[in-house]
Parts: structure tokens; C-alpha cells; sequence
């Protein structure tokens, strides 16, 4: 399961709104659209990239430890 949390959507760096900051990562409308609709299968690429934009972060969870072994 993973796990995705948004810092500060509203104004953030340069005063710039969070569909242009998004889109100036690279990452068009049509993913925005599916990955608000809970499309199973995006790239993780373009994930980290809307993140980035957001100041967002991404946990992981549901791994075993180190201690458990892999």
C-alpha cells in the first residue's frame, strides 16, 4: 500500500497555483485527471513529479524491516 500526503497547496514557491506548478514539472492534464480518479496503473515517475510540485512526500508501508528480512 502506498501512501501519499500533499504539503501547501496553495500559493508555495513563487506564488504560482498548483495546476501550473504541477504542469510545469511536466505532467500533463490528462494524468492529473487519472490520478485524481484512482487510475490502478500511473508511473511512478509522473507521480513524483506532481509531489515534487506540491512539496509532498511518499511512504511506503507494509514492507518488512530489516530485522524481519527480506
Amino acid at each position: 500500500m502506498v501512501n501519499a500526503h500533499a504539503g501547501p497547496v496553495n500559493g508555495g514557491r513563487a506564488g504560482l497555483s498548483t495546476p501550473n506548478r504541477i504542469f510545469l514539472q511536466g505532467v500533463g492534464v490528462r494524468f492529473v485527471v487519472e490520478m485524481e480518479a484512482g487510475k490502478p496503473t500511473l508511473r511512478l515517475e509522473h507521480i513524483l513529479r506532481v509531489l515534487q510540485a506540491l512539496e509532498g512526500c511518499l511512504a511506503v508501508e507494509g514492507l518488512p524491516s530489516a530485522s524481519e528480512g527480506a
